[in-house]
């Protein structure tokens, strides 16, 4: 009898908290907002339970982590920035950049990362201004808004400079980051291994955090990569390595990295500029003062410094239109030798001299300078080249400075009908 009593009472006990647990459900449940359950359910995912529903959301897309190579890009890369990269446009996939940029940053932040996302990087208009005369010295700026040039760099811009540009077209949309470096040519050169994970832009727009969630333990990783016969192949990094500098040595990283991050920024600013402004325009008359002053006349008659003795090798290869072998420098003593006191003394009677048959004693400069076992004729048409680089690009520069292949004879490009010596 009392089992019989207990069996009825679990019995009633189940029917009366059956119908509870209902009525107290019909109280509690709240409406989904239609096109919102993936988000209602993410942030009260005690709700699938309660509401007697299972909602798990299962990715469509697929993370890879790769590497590309890209060679002598125009800018030093940052290894605490990740880039947005495509092969073709993508509009769902720049959509979900755009729509989600404040999400994506704020996320990134959390691993010290920053993003870039290179269309809408901009140039002021101050460094705007600096580089159209870089490029183009005698074209007019007006180009130049109050607010610089406002439109970036394509997603695409860093597959421009791959080493291996066949494998381009299997590149589908992604993020980016640098990761380490190869030296090549004596350090002249450099490759640039990037680190990377593909993702499909429209599921990404339907599940941007969970699509970045999923990636944040990946990006900014850094694998070591090994070059295979299709592919790179990853090997895991020791890990970073000790970062316990002293203050001296602290201030000395400090100092390269803002000069790193100058020559970034000014890398950036002229692929921008690039895109704006046509290089190689025309060629501008060069004057050779009789006090020497190089100036270039119409490029605002913009002054070209060099050194005495660099710039008496400049006079000596201006005035042989025909070029020079290094090689024959010995047979163009005398001449250096009465350039080189011309140039110190500010006082041009380098034909007077010449024709008059005067020899002058060989000063150890000059004897350097048409040494074939020395050095010094390189140093200074290197020098040369640089004070002509540092003012215009070299599409321009390489008409002034003196250049001509191994074993040939060096020589200034630019044509003798647009150089004026003064005084003549």
């Amino acid at each position: 009898m009392t089992i019989l009593i207990v069996i009825v009472a679990v019995i009633l006990y189940g029917i009366v908290f059956h119908y509870a647990r209902e009525w107290i459900h019909s109280k509690v449940r709240k409406p989904v907002p239609v096109g919102d359950a993936d988000d209602y359910y993410r942030k009260f995912p005690q709700c699938k339970e309660y509401l007697g529903e299972e909602h798990v959301w299962k990715p469509v897309y697929n993370l890879e982590h790769c590497a590309v190579t890209i060679f002598n890009i125009p800018f030093v890369p940052e290894d605490t920035e990740v880039f947005y990269m495509e092969n073709n446009y993508d509009e769902e996939a720049n959509l979900f950049v755009k729509e989600n940029i404040d999400m994506i940053r704020e996320l990134l932040a959390t691993r010290g990362l920053t993003f870039v996302y290179l269309p809408d990087i901009s140039v002021s208009k101050e460094m705007a201004e600096a580089m159209v005369a870089y490029y183009s010295p005698n074209s007019d700026d007006s180009t130049v808004n109050n607010d610089g040039y406002k439109h970036g760099l394509r997603s695409d811009f860093l597959l421009d400079y791959m080493v291996y540009p066949e494998n381009r077209p299997k590149l589908k949309s992604a993020f980016c980051w640098y990761n380490q470096p190869k030296s090549l040519f004596g350090g002249k050169k450099m490759w640039y291994i990037f680190d990377y994970i593909t993702f499909d832009g429209a599921e990404a727009r339907q599940h941007p955090r969970e699509v970045l969630e999923d990636m944040l333990p990946e990006l900014g990783t850094k694998k070591i990569w090994r070059r295979g016969a299709h592919k790179e192949v990853p090997i895991e990094s020791d890990g970073p390595a000790d970062d316990n500098f002293d203050e001296e040595s602290k201030k000395i990283l400090k100092e390269i990295q803002e000069k790193l991050n100058a020559v970034r920024l000014k890398g950036i600013s002229e692929a921008i500029i690039a895109q704006y402004v046509k290089p190689c325009p025309e060629l501008s008359r060069i004057t050779v003062g009789s006090d020497f002053t190089i100036t270039l006349n119409d490029y605002d008659n913009r002054v070209i410094a060099m050194e005495p003795v660099v710039k008496a090798v400049f006079i000596l290869f201006l005035r042989h239109e025909e070029g020079i072998y290094f090689k024959d420098l010995a047979d163009y003593r005398r001449e250096l030798e009465i350039i080189y006191r011309a140039v110190k003394s500010k006082h041009n009677d380098i034909d007077e001299r010449m024709h008059s048959g005067f020899t002058p004693q060989i000063s150890n400069s000059v004897r350097s300078l048409t040494d074939p076992c020395s050095n010094s004729i390189n140093e200074k048409c290197t020098r040369i080249k640089e004070a002509f680089i540092q003012q215009f690009h070299d599409c321009i520069a390489s008409n002034y400075y003196v250049r001509g292949m191994r074993a040939q004879a060096k020589r200034i490009t630019i044509p003798r009908s647009m150089v004026i010596w003064e005084g003549e």
